[in-house]
Order: C-alpha cells, then structure tokens, then sequence
C-alpha cells in the first residue's frame, strides 16, 4: 500500500514541478505535494519499525535468534479467508472442554481422593496371612523323612488411639472440597459469561472488519479520482492532500480491524478449546 501511494505520488510530485516551471501551478502546490511525499514516507518507515519490533518478539517467544530471518508463508488476508465467522459462532460451548474447567474439574477429583484417604484412615483393617514349610530329618540328604508345617492367621486392627486427629483430617478434607467445589462452580458462571462477550466481540469485530474493507476500497476510488482531476487540473493539491490523509488513515483502521478480528478469534478458540 505505502509503496504504491509513494510511487505515485512522486509521479504527482514531478508532474507539479513541471506545471510550476512553466507557471501553471503555484510554488505552495509544490511543498504541498513534498509534505504529502515526505508524510507517506515517513509513515512507511513507522511500519517497517514496528514490523521488525513483531518480528524480535516472535524470535523471543520461539526461542530463535535474533538475527534469524522470519519469512511469512501466509498474509493475513490468507489467514481471514481460512475460516468462516458464521461456522465458528454456529459451535456449541462445551465448558468441559475448556482448560480452565478442566483444571479445576482434576482438582475436584483429587480433593475427592483425599477425603476417601481420610475417612478410610478410621476403619477397622483385616488382614491374613499364610505359612507353609517342611523339615527333614535323617543322616542322609537323599533318605530324610520330611514332616511339613503349615499355619494360617487373620488380623484385625481397630484404630482407637488419634481418632481426634483423623477426624481433624476427615474435616479439612471435606473443607478442601467444598472450596475446590466453589472455585469450579464460579469459573463455571465466569465462563458461561466470557463466551457470550467472546461471541459478541468476535461478531461485532467481524462486522467491523467487512465495513473496513469497503472504506478502503471506496477510499481508494477517491483518491485515485482526485489525481485524475488533479492532473487535469480539475483539483487542488489540497483536495489531493485530504483525499491521501483519509486513504492512510482507512488504512490504518482497516489493519486494526484485522488485528481486533484475529484476537478475537483466539480468544473464542481458547475458549472453545480448539487450536
């Protein structure tokens, strides 16, 4: 986009320079048409600056070195057009599926555990056992006579010393479930919320992002009329002026609408649990 402007406005830039030599422009028509150059430029160099800035954050989040080239396969055109808003917004929220649920759900699970530890610790054990052997007798190994022994055995504990203390354990047990229980239930209402907003955001966004595209071609419509006329001499360079400032600054909009859709998106996928 800033290439082709600028290149075209260069083109301006020499057509006003020749119509000032030979007086049919005013020498304001000429710095007017250096700002708009020098402007388009320096907005250029802002981009270049902040998309070196999103690359050395990719290479510190992947681990790469910084002097490691990054090479983009898709542009994020590629990126939008992959997936349909109205498919995403059709899907039903399982909140089992949600990380944040699933945590919570494991943590209830192993405060379960727990309290049956506990309460298992106060009841009677029974346990049995078996023995078996045989001895031989005689001077000889290969003529002994050999009378075998057995014996069998239950054991029954009762615990009846520190039931106090297992009692103390049975009841931070239960505590413990209980807050864990709690903890899922308001995360459960947190997300039942998130994913009506997450919803709102990624349709409102969407939105937003298609009536961008259209300024953005409607925008560049305009200023390319108005070089036209301007080159006939039917505009100002003035007109040409206001007419770039509102391309670039669609532009600008356009991109952010793009960002706010992609970051809703992943917020809606995080959410869904569906990366």
């Amino acid at each position: 986009v800033y290439d082709g402007n600028i290149k075209n406005m260069n083109e301006l830039l020499e057509s006003t320079i020749a119509r000032f030599k030979v007086g049919m422009a005013e020498s304001t028509d000429v710095d007017q048409m250096k700002s708009n150059v020098a402007t388009l430029v320096n907005a250029k160099f802002q981009m270049e600056r902040t998309l070196e800035v999103s690359y050395s954050m990719i290479r510190f989040l992947t681990g790469l070195e910084q002097d490691c080239i990054i090479n983009l396969s898709d542009s994020l055109e590629d990126v939008i057009s992959s997936f349909r808003i109205e498919d995403l917004l059709s899907q039903d929220f399982k909140i089992e599926n949600n990380l944040n649920y699933q945590m919570l759900d494991g943590q209830v699970k192993l405060s379960e555990l727990s309290l049956k530890s506990a309460k298992a610790s106060v009841l009677p054990t029974l346990s049995g056992s078996v023995y078996y052997m045989e001895t031989g007798q005689g001077s000889k190994i290969g003529s002994q006579d050999w009378y075998p022994y057995s014996a069998a055995g239950l054991q029954l504990s009762i615990p009846i010393f520190g039931s106090g203390e297992r009692t103390s354990k049975i009841q931070k047990a239960k505590i413990s479930l209980m807050k864990t229980l709690e903890q899922r239930d308001v995360v459960s209402e947190n997300l039942s919320m998130q994913e009506k907003q997450i919803r709102y955001n990624l349709m409102s966004s969407n939105e937003q992002y298609k009536l961008q595209k259209e300024n953005i071609e409607i925008a560049g419509r305009v200023l390319t009329s108005v070089r036209n006329k301007y080159e006939q001499g039917m505009a100002s360079s003035l007109d040409i002026t206001q007419a770039n400032s509102s391309f670039l600054s669609v532009n600008v909009e356009y991109l952010n609408a793009l960002q706010s859709l992609l970051q809703n998106k992943i917020a809606f996928d995080k959410l869904m649990n569906t990366f």
